[in-house]
């Protein structure tokens, strides 16, 4: 959550409703085959950064209408257009927000801190592997100023994204720089074959990084020409 304050709606689709209250630097985290959710705004409004996998069956159960998602069409055929059909089944009927909330919610105070340094490269992390997550990553780097958050990379199979919160720097791309600043938003796709990694500037930066978790992925540093087939394994190349 990055601005604003509202509810987490949830259900499992039997009756038992929920609410929870969020406001800004909580983190969701919605698992597979989960209870049925939703965000609702506060009186200011809300501003939510999103990362998702999507459904891996392509199918999406929608409780309040009986309805499913089937990609691009829903089932059953004849009935009206989803958004159409909740709209007609008029607001949702929220109960209190439950004081205690579950683990899946948790604000970014209350994650543990992974920290280390090594010349240039440093990362401070708070992330949402934490909370269970085991094919997204969500995390966030409170980067020192003048620092790497990694050595120059690219993946064979991961997507990787990341959102500037705050300060500025350059995204490195091979041997190109382009500029960074709060709100900056970038995407890298799997296998290009060129390192990049984001170099913090002198006021350092509050980065959130967005991935998925591939089986089978290979990460490889051209520059220290090594690659990487499993976490904390290293051959040289």
């Amino acid at each position: 959550m990055l601005e604003g304050a509202g509810l987490s709606y949830q259900t499992s689709g039997r009756g038992d409703v929920r609410t929870y209250a969020i406001g800004v630097d909580d983190v969701l985290w919605h698992p597979a085959n989960g209870d049925a959710h939703t965000l609702i705004a506060g009186e200011d409004g809300l501003t939510v950064l999103v990362v998702a996998e999507g459904s891996r069956t392509h199918i999406t159960y929608l409780p309040r209408t009986g309805q499913f998602w089937l990609g691009p069409v829903w089932s059953p055929a004849d009935s009206a257009h989803p958004f159409v059909a909740d709209a007609e089944l008029g607001p949702l009927e929220l109960p209190e927000p439950t004081r205690e909330r579950p683990p899946t919610i948790r604000n970014l105070t209350q994650l543990p801190v992974h920290e280390g340094r090594a010349g240039r490269v440093a990362y401070a992390t708070r992330d949402a592997r934490d909370m269970g997550s085991d094919k997204l990553v969500l995390a966030q780097d409170e980067m020192p100023p003048d620092t790497h958050n990694t050595d120059l990379h690219f993946h064979s199979a991961r997507e990787e994204a990341w959102f500037v919160r705050s300060g500025a720097g350059i995204a490195r791309l091979g041997e190109d720089g382009y500029p960074l600043h709060a709100g900056s938003f970038w995407l890298c796709r799997e296998n290009r074959g060129v390192g990049h990694r984001i170099e913090v500037g002198a006021n350092g930066m509050r980065l959130v990084t967005m991935g998925d978790l591939i089986p089978g992925d290979v990460s490889v540093c051209p520059e220290k020409r090594i690659f990487s087939p499993a976490r904390g394994l290293e051959l040289p190349y």
